[in-house]
């Protein structure tokens, strides 16, 4: 007897994706709890999404992390703090979008754990990357973070578009 597919994202990659929400959430639970508290609520899209496969997990996640976000920026937290919770954030989404394409392709059983760990780290580092430049460009930008600001807004709304786009 043959077992049937199991197209749920993968292991590592719920697994990932919970390390890095929880690491959003404890970077954010000293700036503001609501902002930490909305974050893990993340949590809870992720087990959705492992649980039932359904991709409007991954959305929901989305929404959540970018709105703990935008509490945490409301209340007032620094700029690297900011920066480190949205790398976390995007690590996130990285990993759970990766572990349902993965799923959907070759199945939820599928030893992919070396492939999850390399795609979830390299996001970290070009992360960490994206935020050494925008530090470095904030320090020879006379009106600092405002023009970074507005640029990151403009990016946003590209990536918005373009995932708006993919998803009809």
């Amino acid at each position: 007897m043959t077992e049937a597919f199991d197209d749920r994202p993968t292991r590592g990659a719920i697994l990932g994706a919970i390390l890095a929400t929880v690491g959003m959430t404890a970077v954010l639970v000293i700036i503001s709890p609501i902002a930490a508290g909305i974050a893990a609520t993340g949590i809870l899209f992720i087990l959705a999404t492992g649980f039932h496969g359904s991709r409007f997990g991954i959305i929901g996640l989305v929404l959540v992390l970018v709105l703990s976000l935008l509490a945490a920026g409301i209340a007032g937290a620094p700029i690297p703090s900011l920066l480190a919770a949205g790398i976390l954030a995007v690590t996130a989404w990285d990993m759970l979008e990766q572990g349902w394409t993965l799923g959907v392709q070759v199945g939820h059983r599928t030893p992919a754990g070396r492939s999850e760990l390399v795609h979830g780290g390299s996001t970290l580092l070009v992360g960490a990357a994206i935020a050494g430049v925008l530090v470095a460009l904030v320090s020879t930008i006379p009106f600092g973070w405002s023009v970074i600001a507005v640029l990151l807004a403009i990016l946003a709304g590209l990536f918005a578009i373009l995932a708006l786009d993919a998803m009809a």
